[in-house]
């Protein structure tokens, strides 16, 4: 069985205790202006269940954002070998 990606709005709108008319009109304005994840684009009323649950679960306070840092793996591997081999020429 596939792991569920996505909550269509009949889903979210049981999830959150609302009426689906309910939450296709004002509330779903004042979701978002509190940080609710927006509805993923090409998809009609569809949401990422990773950005809702993240939502719901920091008690309806957007995700904190995360920091990733990329390495150049050519400058790495040039540090690497300049730290054991002193930087020296052959």
């Amino acid at each position: 069985m596939q792991q569920q990606l996505t909550y269509k709005l009949e889903q979210l709108a049981g999830l959150l205790g609302l009426s689906v008319p309910y939450l296709r009109g004002k509330k779903r304005a004042q979701l978002e202006a509190k940080g609710f994840p927006p509805p993923l684009p090409g998809l009609g009323l569809t949401w990422s269940k990773q950005a809702v649950d993240s939502w719901i679960n920091n008690n309806g306070e957007a995700a904190p954002a995360v920091t990733v840092t990329v390495t150049d793996p050519i400058e790495q591997n040039q540090a690497d070998l300049e730290k054991e081999y002193g930087g020296q020429a052959a």
